[in-house]
């Protein structure tokens, strides 16, 4: 394990994806906390990836390897792992949490190959990828794309068009900047929490030099900039990564950057559009986000959730202890400030 070298490999048209690739030293969120290791396996199984390590307190850190690791199967989790958990577990690492990308049929054996390993799925709330998304077919031409969306989806869809609303590619820094308020301005309407993965300067600058990885966009009102929308290629996926609009726009504006950025991957080989999540249930504005997606008429695919391991037992919950004692105080916190403002 050592600090990632810009441009070294795997990358997301080699099919990994993105918070895998050394590509996601840039985009990733970075801090004195926080730092990205790359490692490489030689063995039975060949494995190379990103793991990020937490420094919760001097002398304690937790790892993460984000839609990682990368095998060739699920029943390979159990060479590629052991060395990768010993080796963290040497840098003082309490707990190890992992969340390799299997769906459909895979997550099954996915699941028991981690359990096996003494992995556990982690609570709700700290799930913070989807255990569901939809995927969009991009094999179908252009008009099929759009005859297979709902009838309020294409509705939506011409309403904006005639309304002034286009989408296109993201042309500038300064573009990319009004994308950045956008995104501040639709963070404090939802309380959405924002950090490095959100700026849009970060994904315009990487894709203007990598412009086969993915797609970035801006959506506009009569020619103003209101939104913004990356996503990246991962092989012949694209995977949907930062989508924003200004909460002043009231007009149908989401159909129109989704299936703009439909047609851009498909141009670049993808052949499915991840749009990254679906809720069937929940509070009203998880249940919003999912409903534009489902206009589309995707198919809704298992994703394997989150799986944790403790590497140092003792460590491990007392780092589970401080989280949630943080986590109920910024709990308290949020409530606080949103009833000092309705008041």
């Amino acid at each position: 394990m050592r600090p990632p070298q810009a441009d070294e490999g795997p990358t997301c048209r080699d099919g990994f994806p993105v918070h895998q690739c050394t590509a996601w030293d840039h985009l990733g969120p970075q801090s004195p906390r926080q730092t990205n290791l790359a490692f490489t396996l030689d063995g039975p199984v060949r494995a190379r990836g990103m793991i990020r390590i937490t420094r919760v307190l001097p002398g304690l850190s937790v790892a993460a390897i984000q839609r990682g690791p990368v095998t060739p199967s699920p029943a390979d989790l159990a060479h590629v792992l052991p060395p990768i958990e010993a080796a963290l577990a040497a840098r003082g690492v309490a707990t190890l949490t992992v969340n390799p990308v299997w769906t459909g049929d895979d997550v099954p054996a996915a699941r028991e190959a981690l359990v096996a390993q003494g992995y556990a799925q982690v609570p709700a709330a700290l799930q913070n990828f989807p255990t569901a998304t939809a995927g969009l077919d991009l094999t179908r031409s252009a008009d099929e794309i759009r005859a297979g969306m709902s009838k309020s989806g294409r509705k939506d869809l011409r309403k904006a068009t005639d309304n002034g609303i286009a989408a296109r590619p993201m042309a500038s820094l300064s573009e990319a900047e009004a994308a950045n308020e956008a995104m501040r301005a639709m963070a404090a309407a939802t309380g959405m929490q924002t950090d490095a993965q959100h700026d849009f300067r970060r994904h315009f600058d990487y894709l203007s030099r990598h412009t086969d990885d993915g797609v970035i966009l801006v959506t506009t009102l009569d020619g103003e900039v209101f939104g913004g929308l990356v996503s990246y290629c991962e092989g012949d996926v694209g995977y949907g990564f930062n989508l924003c609009t200004r909460p002043d726009i009231t007009l149908p504006r989401t159909h129109v950057m989704m299936f703009e950025a439909a047609l851009a991957l498909k141009a670049k080989g993808c052949r499915r559009f991840d749009l990254v999540g679906y809720d069937s249930g929940g509070d009203a504005q998880r249940l919003g986000r999912s409903m534009f997606k489902k206009h589309f008429g995707p198919d809704i695919i298992d994703v394997l959730p989150i799986f944790s391991k403790p590497l140092r037992p003792f460590a491990h919950h007392a780092v589970q202890g401080l989280r949630a004692t943080l986590r109920r105080a910024r709990g308290l916190r949020h409530r606080t400030g949103k009833g000092g403002q309705d008041a």
